[in-house]
């Protein structure tokens, strides 16, 4: 096992990046907390989601890692199961939604 200053020296490169740092504190500064639906809210996606069907297009807003997107698309896989659905090849756990809109298309 190699020693620890040896050890270390392998993620020095990281630093001589340009901007690597500064690129880590403003992900930082960007987290958001994720937010608590009231009743309301949730029986309003539920309600949502009871109406949605693959090649609905949709316009959404969900938590992804730690912040809010909002993203329009049509609706490609629903699974129940899973309770998720594809849209733009990305699947949203229903529990990441905080807002669901079926659009005209």
């Amino acid at each position: 096992m190699p020693n620890k200053p040896l050890r270390a020296s392998q993620f020095l490169a990281f630093d001589a990046l340009n901007g690597f740092q500064e690129i880590l504190k403003e992900q930082e500064k960007s987290k958001e907390k994720r937010k608590v639906l009231s009743e309301e809210e949730e029986k309003e996606i539920n309600q949502e989601l009871t109406k949605l069907k693959e090649g609905d297009y949709v316009e959404l807003t969900y938590y992804w890692i730690s912040k809010y997107i909002t993203i329009k698309g049509i609706i490609t896989k629903i699974d129940i199961y899973l309770k998720q659905f594809t849209i733009l090849n990305r699947k949203i756990p229903f529990q990441d939604l905080i807002q669901l809109k079926i659009l005209e298309k």
